[in-house]
């Protein structure tokens, strides 16, 4: 079944488009960071952030075999575009074979884009904006797995979104224009994947599977909740000094931490500082879960 693409031209989704400030914007390591990750968990060499306009699908993030490509900042037209599809489903959109499907029948494609699986990426006013996708060079069948797996990183480019991370400069959105919210949401997520995270390696017996996605979860979430902390941290520690100070803390020592550990593994820190990196990050986190708790957050 072909879907109907005539709500891209959508006021309402093409404002918010332009609100998003994307278009036209500049690569972003972020961006390239979680189009890597879901990469890898799908097992296919390219991966792509897209935004879609009312005629041109532009790539905010290109990643091939791990690499940025310099196909990030450009355009194609949308008589190009596979990630139309899922931003006009406002959710997933999946091809196993280009040759087949009867979506891709008119669709002017790259020799290596043979399967591909995207999710609509959406704004706060749940507007579909773009697209997170990977394609394969080969004909292949989604599994629930690799659907599950990419909408988890389409979750943490959705946050990247809300808070204007690689948006254009002079767009009409601003990050703070929310604070403590998108702050607090940055928390909330952080904690929650370190949560998962913790729950994957207590158990006796690792899926390693589950521990890669749960370790990949909480690697974004860090850097999110820290390029918004550098963001709003000159102004939201003015009015939330606790909050921030939580939050800045917890950061140290989890980067105190990360670093004591390679430190170990290479016997250049002895065990008794591992654990006591392991524990001041420990104290730090359950601050910050108390203040953020205090701050209207969900845990």
């Amino acid at each position: 079944m072909v879907i109907d693409v005539s709500n891209l031209t959508d006021d309402t989704r093409l404002n918010a488009v332009r609100k998003s400030g994307l278009l036209d914007s500049s690569p972003d390591r972020l961006f390239d960071q979680l189009a890597s990750i879901a990469a890898q968990l799908l097992d296919a060499p390219s991966a792509f952030v897209t935004v879609i306009d009312a005629d041109r699908q532009f790539f905010k993030s290109a990643i091939k075999r791990g690499t940025p490509t310099g196909q990030a900042g450009s355009s194609v037209p949308l008589t190009s575009s596979l990630s139309k599809f899922a931003v006009a489903a406002k959710g997933l959109f999946l091809v196993g074979n280009t040759a087949e499907d009867p979506s891709a029948r008119d669709i002017l494609l790259p020799n290596d884009l043979v399967a591909y699986a995207g999710v609509a990426l959406k704004d706060r006013d749940g507007e579909a904006i773009g697209a997170l996708c990977v394609v394969d060079s080969r004909p292949r069948s989604w599994s629930s797995n690799d659907v599950d797996n990419l909408s988890l990183v389409a979750r943490n480019v959705e946050q990247l979104i809300e808070e204007g991370i690689g948006a254009a400069e002079g767009s009409a959105f601003r990050a703070d224009d929310t604070m403590p919210q998108t702050l607090i949401k940055s928390v909330e997520e952080t904690l929650r994947a370190a949560g998962v995270y913790d729950e994957r390696v207590s158990g006796k017996a690792i899926d390693i599977v589950q521990e890669t996605q749960a370790r990949a979860a909480l690697v974004q979430c860090l850097a999110v909740l820290r390029r918004t902390y550098e963001k709003q941290s000159p102004a939201s520690e003015q009015s939330y000094p606790e909050l921030t100070a939580a939050v800045g803390c917890y950061l140290e020592t989890e980067h105190a931490r990360k670093l004591t550990a390679r430190a170990f593994r290479h016997d250049a820190a002895k065990l008794d500082a591992l654990r006591g990196a392991i524990a001041r990050h420990a104290d730090a986190a359950d601050a910050l879960r108390i203040m953020a708790i205090d701050h209207g957050a969900t845990l």
